[in-house]
């Protein structure tokens, strides 16, 4: 596998972990500051902008940040590659 391709799959990676960890975390800090507000878990008032809107909000948190790896990555893969290619000397030779 070209170097190129295993950091753009690298960098897709990376921002989709990090992307799945921030939506953890939102979700665990909305409910925590719900469970204080509310005193407890109030079954009757989970659909008032409870839990299933945090879920709602870190499902999309997550789905909006496994594609937004995606250009970066061939973004820096692209720069990679004009990098590695103006580095070679045989690119460089004039033909005639």
């Amino acid at each position: 596998m070209c170097v190129c391709v295993r950091v753009c799959v690298h960098v897709c990676l990376q921002i989709s972990k990090a992307g799945l960890l921030v939506a953890i975390v939102c979700f665990f800090a909305l409910f925590i500051k719900w469970l204080i507000v509310n005193k407890g878990f109030n079954v009757s008032k989970i659909n008032e902008n409870g839990p299933l809107q945090y879920l709602l909000f870190a499902v999309t948190i997550t789905v909006v940040s496994i594609p937004e790896g995606l250009p970066l990555a061939v973004t820096l893969t692209l720069a990679y590659s004009m990098k590695k290619v103006h580095t070679h000397t045989h690119t460089h030779t004039h033909t005639r």
